[in-house]
Parts: C-alpha cells; structure tokens; sequence
C-alpha cells in the first residue's frame, strides 16, 4: 500500500528521516530489538568501541547462519572473504585495531549495520549493503564537508573525537578509510550516523538539509 503524499512527510517527520531516503529504504520491523530513528543514532555510538560485545553479536549471527556446531569452518569463513584467524580473533574482541574494510565485509556478508554491529540497536530505516569504492570516494568529503560546516579546524576535531590529526587528515587528504574506531569516533563527533558518514556526499547533505 503506497500512502498520500501527506501521510508519507508525517513519517518522514516522525522518524526524523528525509523524505526521498524514506522512499527507497527498507523499513525493518523487527519488535524485539530496540530501535533508533537515524537522527539519534551518533548520540549511542560509543566513545570506545567494545569489541568484545561486537565480536559476541558477529558470532550470534553466525551460529544462526552456519550449521557447524562446533565452531566456524574455514569454509564459511571464506564466503565472507575473509582470512579465518582474522575473523577468529574478530568474534573473540582480540581486535583493537579493526579496520574498517574488515567490519565492512562482515555487516555486507550478514545484512547488518555497522550501527548495529557496534551497538546492538537496530536503526529504523534498514541501510543498502555498503560499497567500499563509494566509501573510499567520499568519506574524506563527507568528514571534510561536515567538519568545515561546523566550523571546526581539524585540531579542534581531533580534540572533540579523540582521533589523531594526521588520522584526519590521512582521512581527507587521502581517502585512507582507516580503523573502525576512528570512523565511529567522527561519526560521534560530527553528530551524523556511520552510515551516513560513510555513504554519498549527496545522501549526506539531503540527511544534513532535512
């Protein structure tokens, strides 16, 4: 059923949305996990990422995924594309340094946010698989664009988000996509979701202008 206009603007308000991201969503309904309109978001990012409840929740995923009761296989492990032992110490939070690439394959290859991954909420608007080339293309911009509307030098960023200058400016400059940590940390501080962060420029200034 396809609502009047009107009706789809009084959702898109509610949620705190824009209106031609609400369109083209998936709208996850799931009533036994707590949700998180994509405007709230950044305020339940971690200040530290705990990767040990990360890696718990990554391997609840797979034990609903992979008939091995005993443990993954090399086998499965390979269909994320990823090196066992990685993903091993992934699910065991022996991970401080997690790059994001390596979080990225795991969210694609399960469905799941990053949002979700870090904190265990689910966001009320179900986000497109993540594209590493549309990542590494504007999550300088978006960071840059973000930062120098909020009027904030990268000193003052760094102190905000507790991510080292030359990681920021690795970040803008380069298009170095860097750890986990750092991306949830801007994130934090630039007052945005992950996901909007690390998706197109033009999402971000239509989540922005709304």
């Amino acid at each position: 059923h396809v609502p009047r206009l009107r009706g789809v603007v009084a959702l898109a308000k509610a949620l705190q949305f824009p209106v031609d991201l609400l369109l083209t969503q998936e709208i996850d309904i799931l009533q036994d996990v707590e949700t998180v309109v994509p405007a709230l978001q950044w305020q339940e990012l971690p200040v530290t990422v705990d990767m040990k409840a990360m890696g718990e929740r990554i391997r609840a995923l797979r034990r609903s995924q992979n008939d091995e009761s005993k443990g993954q296989s090399v086998a499965f492990v390979e269909q994320i594309g990823m090196d066992y032992n990685v993903y091993n110490n992934v699910e065991l939070g022996k991970h401080d340094d997690l790059r994001l690439p390596t979080v990225i394959k795991i969210a694609n290859f399960y469905h799941k946010s990053i949002f979700y991954l870090v904190t265990g909420k689910l966001s009320s608007v179900v986000y497109p698989d993540f594209d590493l080339a549309v990542i590494k293309e504007n999550l300088g911009n978006n960071v840059s664009y973000l930062r120098e509307k909020a009027r904030m030098t990268r000193d003052a960023l760094a102190e905000i988000s507790s991510v080292k200058k030359r990681t920021i400016e690795a970040i803008e400059r380069e298009g170095n996509i860097g750890q986990l940590q750092s991306v949830v940390a801007l994130a934090r501080a630039l007052q945005v979701p992950v996901e909007i962060l690390l998706g197109t420029h033009g999402n971000l200034r239509r989540y922005i202008e709304y």
